[in-house]
Formats: C-alpha cells, structure tokens, sequence
C-alpha cells in the first residue's frame, strides 16, 4: 500500500493505491546477475569498478 503523505499530494485526497511489480532494484539485479540484493547496495569499490555500465 502506498502511504497517504504520497497520495494526498498527487490526487488530492487518500486514495488506497496497491504497488504491485519488480522494483528498480530487482531489474538492477536482473541487469548485473546479482544473486543477492544485499549486494547491490554494498559500497565494495573494487566490484563497482569491475562493474558494466548500463548502455542501451
């Protein structure tokens, strides 16, 4: 459920809203093939350089 301090300034009122599908992080890890998502967010430097850039 999406909180009401999101919905009341996008509609107007509260709205109960369902977010529902992969988040940017999930598509992020499907992109780079990382198993675990603990280590999208680490900041190991050695493996953010190894890292591809993401290109169409």
């Amino acid at each position: 459920m999406i909180r009401p301090e999101v919905t009341i300034p996008l509609m107007g009122k509260h709205i109960p809203v369902l977010a529902w599908g992969p988040g940017f992080d999930r598509i992020l890890m499907d992109y780079y093939s990382i198993k675990d998502l603990r280590e999208l967010y680490k900041n190991d430097l050695t493996k953010l350089r190894q890292m591809k850039f993401w290109m169409r």
